[in-house]
């Protein structure tokens, strides 16, 4: 038997020597041309049902839950729901936010009552750039005359004897029992002043009171 010859070609490099397909014991083998490949191979071997189950139960083990599909706004309804009662369940959110939204937007403050509660700053139809320097001019303004106001204010001495300022530096808390018992006392002394004043007539014998405004007690 001729031993098999190696068909050329100018555009195959390399050739590999598989057995046929059917060849039984003792038969030859077919030479079979392939071009030489240049770069990483491509493996095309088909994945086999065991590795198809492994890498499903892997990702079955990693999906997330139910609970936390839910809260990410992905997955919607109560488990055991059907797809149709779910879509109506979220026809009917959107139904509210819309009706929530539009109740909103009818009861929001107009421009006006936000300037005057210092929330929108500047006129219509002013740009931001304008707006922003009339913020700052107003800032500028208030500080200047929070600064004046400081420089006029009072000094402790005339606040202590004008009886807005207590005296001492005692704490906030001991300046407040310090005021009441004041107050007590000034009061017990009025109280004791009064039980001791002389009688309408010792005023008018001692020539305090004339006759005629003495007080008939």
């Amino acid at each position: 038997m001729a031993a098999p010859s190696t068909l050329t070609n100018p555009t195959l490099t390399a050739s590999v020597h598989d057995p046929l397909p059917n060849a039984g014991a003792g038969e030859g083998t077919a030479i079979v041309d392939e071009p030489a490949t240049t770069g990483a191979a491509i493996d095309s071997t088909p994945i086999s049902p065991i590795q198809r189950r492994d890498s499903l139960e892997k990702h079955l083990q990693t999906r997330p839950e139910a609970k936390d599909l839910r809260e990410r706004g992905i997955l919607h309804g109560s488990e055991g729901q059907s797809p149709a009662i779910q879509a109506k369940a979220r026809d009917l959110e959107r139904a509210r936010a819309a009706d929530s939204l539009k109740k909103e937007l009818s009861s929001r403050p107009d421009a006006q009552d936000l300037r005057e509660r210092n929330i929108l700053h500047g006129n219509d139809g002013q740009s931001p750039a304008v707006q922003a320097k009339v913020r700052e001019l107003e800032r500028a303004r208030a500080a200047d005359t929070l600064k004046r106001e400081l420089g006029t204010r009072s000094d402790k001495e005339n606040l202590v004897a004008r009886n807005i300022l207590p005296e001492g530096n005692a704490a906030p808390g001991i300046q407040a029992q310090q005021k009441e018992l004041q107050k007590h006392m000034r009061m017990n002394s009025l109280e004791q002043k009064l039980a001791h004043r002389p009688r309408a007539e010792e005023l008018v014998k001692d020539g305090i009171l004339e006759k005629d405004e003495a007080v008939v007690e």
